[in-house]
């Protein structure tokens, strides 16, 4: 995505310093909200956060193909790298659940399951 977005600002005539911004932001904010993520994957559950970060990568790639500018670009790079990181916690932690009891395989029922979310 990062390859995709740099080339189309470039061609919409951002300036190289701008995209640079835009690079950027993907992770910026997971920095500074990865350990509150992962508290809201334990109040709110695996489930509801993975969808939350499915939600939000896709409302990011929509917003970015309706709105081609700088300030829609630095938005969606920031809520990509939210996204991203949030479903990494959530999947992180169902990882880590699966292995105290021993079952690895079925993996992704467990996270989506009414037993783990």
């Amino acid at each position: 995505m990062f390859f995709m977005v740099s080339l189309h600002a470039s061609f919409l005539g951002i300036t190289a310093v701008e995209i640079s911004i835009i690079v950027a932001c993907y992770a910026l904010l997971p920095v500074f909200l990865a350990v509150r993520m992962g508290k809201w994957t334990d109040k709110y559950g695996i489930r509801r956060m993975l969808m939350l970060g499915n939600g939000a990568y896709l409302v990011a790639v929509v917003m970015g193909t309706a709105l081609p500018n700088f300030v829609t670009f630095v938005l969606q790079q920031s809520l990509i790298g939210i996204a991203i990181t949030l479903l990494m916690v959530s999947l992180q932690k169902c990882m880590g659940r699966c292995s105290l009891i021993g079952n690895s395989f079925p993996l992704i029922f467990h996270c989506w399951g009414n037993k783990w979310g």
